[in-house]
């Protein structure tokens, strides 16, 4: 029972990546439809919304699903890597 008890509780304490949440506050703050996104990157529509909408799922976003998001919406990926640091010149 000890091993099932501490698999449960790393999942419940695995949430979603770093990343993945910034990426998915940035598309709803510029209210960008994930459907129109799905279609245009070709990625199904549920994977992407479950990363980047959906508050009850965990799902981090697949490396190359966020590179196809980032190159169509023409940003730099690395911006999402950790933007709670203070960018230092």
């Amino acid at each position: 029972y000890n091993e099932i008890f501490v698999i449960t509780e790393w999942k419940e304490l695995n949430a979603m990546d770093k990343p993945t949440e910034y990426l998915g506050r940035y598309i709803r703050e510029k209210g960008i439809n994930i459907s129109k996104l799905a279609r245009e990157i070709e990625v199904p529509y549920m994977p992407l919304y479950d990363s980047l909408a959906n508050n009850k799922s965990d799902r981090d976003l697949r490396f190359g699903e966020a590179i196809k998001i980032c190159i169509f919406l023409d940003i730099d990926p690395r911006i999402f890597l950790d933007l709670e640091k203070p960018k230092t010149a």
